[in-house]
């Protein structure tokens, strides 16, 4: 597995990334090609992971935006982001429990849920059976969930 660990500075990673795990407390950081377990942890600095395959996610974010472009595996998956947008697009998302909670920002998901329960501050939904749990939370930020 790929483990880094930085306290400044920009982290860029690209190919083969099985079961990455990034710590950083301020910087970007840009991973393109993960498979499996992704851990990554960021006090200050936006987190972009682009083209992720059969990804089991749990990602934490102080202050910055976090975007996350690929499949997921079945099992649960998390981020959690204090201040800045959640950003995901879901590659053929026909099997997912989706679970969206912000303090203070606007939720949005494009997917065909069914069995949606709305509030003020959440949105739950589930495409297919909810193999795969996505649980996603804010406090100041928006979060959007898109399909591919």
């Amino acid at each position: 597995p790929l483990a880094i660990e930085t306290t400044s500075g920009e982290v860029q990673a690209d190919g083969e990334l099985a079961d990455p795990r990034v710590t950083t407390v301020s910087g970007d950081v840009e991973l393109d090609g993960t498979v499996g377990e992704l851990e990554a942890r960021s006090i200050s600095g936006a987190l972009s992971v682009t083209d992720a395959r059969d990804a089991r996610l749990r990602i934490e974010s102080t202050s910055g935006d976090v975007e996350f472009a690929g499949a997921l595996a079945a099992g649960a998956s998390e981020i959690s982001n204090i201040s800045g947008d959640v950003r995901v697009r879901v590659d053929a998302p026909d099997d997912l429990r989706l679970d969206l909670r912000s303090t203070s920002g606007d939720l949005e998901s494009d997917l065909p849920l069914r069995d949606v329960e709305r509030e003020r501050r959440s949105l739950r939904g589930s495409v297919g059976d909810g193999g795969s749990t996505l649980a996603i939370s804010t406090t100041s930020g928006d979060i959007e969930v898109t399909g591919e």
